[in-house]
């Protein structure tokens, strides 16, 4: 789409402030620390109805770009607010924080 652009979130704050005004067909994409997926991760967050839907998935390296592509295996969690999705956040978000509103 011509004219797109993703927004960079750089910090816990203004990722907790995206999540609290998030669009139905926006979302966040952050570079995960868990060590159960490959390169740590990426983590998906988006807004439903119920409150907030994760897709974490492996992360797979570009040899040719060296950016993160999203791999086979994949985890999907449910939380009812704000502040419950924010602790998983916290915990499984790679430091120094990477993070993007698209």
């Amino acid at each position: 789409m011509e004219g797109y652009r993703e927004k960079a979130l750089k910090s816990f704050k203004e990722v907790k402030e995206a999540l609290a005004h998030l669009d139905p067909d926006a979302g966040i994409r952050i570079k995960g620390s868990l060590s159960e997926f490959c390169e740590g991760g990426l983590i998906f967050l988006s807004k439903s109805t119920e409150g907030f839907t994760v897709n974490i998935c492996d992360a797979v390296r570009d040899e040719k770009t060296g950016l993160f592509g999203v791999g086979k295996r994949e985890e999907w969690l449910k939380f009812k607010d704000l502040e419950e999705v924010m602790k998983f956040v916290l915990k499984a978000a790679q430091r120094p924080l990477k993070a993007y509103l698209y």
